[in-house]
């Protein structure tokens, strides 16, 4: 499911979240096994002859997990790829590996460079994974302590949320 916010101050029904209320959401409700979150964002894929701008989205932790996808080679992420400060990584789509890598299954474990960052290849997504749309890769959202500090920590909305319902807490009625 899409867990939407509303923010009556801006006569908004259907906002994103904050980093803030996402984490709330994880620590308050039973209703779900997980919830993750994204946002969009471009990053330049430096290659040896080339700058490339692609669409990436920056999740959180639970992200493929929420969705029930595994990367068709490689690892997710983990909470640990999601902290401040930990060492880069990268998730690249199936089309992005054949395009720019040449299906290489080597280029997993390796480095390529995101802009400024060197970050390791963690995993490649099965040919048919394609969300958000048109995303070439995913990296880690990784929120510095400001989004979750006073004054308004719930006032930076951008995180759109997702959750996957934990079916054993919800009631089956008569038949269970």
């Amino acid at each position: 499911v899409v867990a939407w916010d509303n923010n009556p101050g801006k006569s908004v029904d259907h906002s994103s979240l904050s980093p803030a209320k996402l984490s709330e959401l994880r620590a308050q409700t039973s209703s779900f096994q997980s919830f993750a979150g994204y946002y969009l964002d471009d990053q330049n894929l430096v290659l040896p002859n080339e700058t490339i701008s692609l669409s990436a989205a920056r999740t959180t932790g639970l992200f493929f997990q929420t969705l029930g996808v595994a990367p068709f080679l490689g690892r997710s992420f983990t909470e640990a790829d999601n902290k401040n400060g930990a060492p880069g990584v990268v998730i690249l789509s199936y089309a992005l590996w054949q395009q720019r890598f040449a299906s290489d299954p080597q280029i997993v474990g390796h480095e390529i460079e995101l802009g400024q960052k060197s970050c390791t290849v963690v995993g490649i997504m099965p040919r048919d994974f394609t969300f958000p749309k048109e995303v070439a890769l995913w990296t880690p959202a990784a929120f510095t302590d400001l989004f979750f500090q006073a004054p308004s920590p719930r006032l930076s909305r951008f995180v759109v949320t997702l959750g996957r319902l934990n079916l054993s807490e919800l009631a089956l009625g008569p038949f269970g």
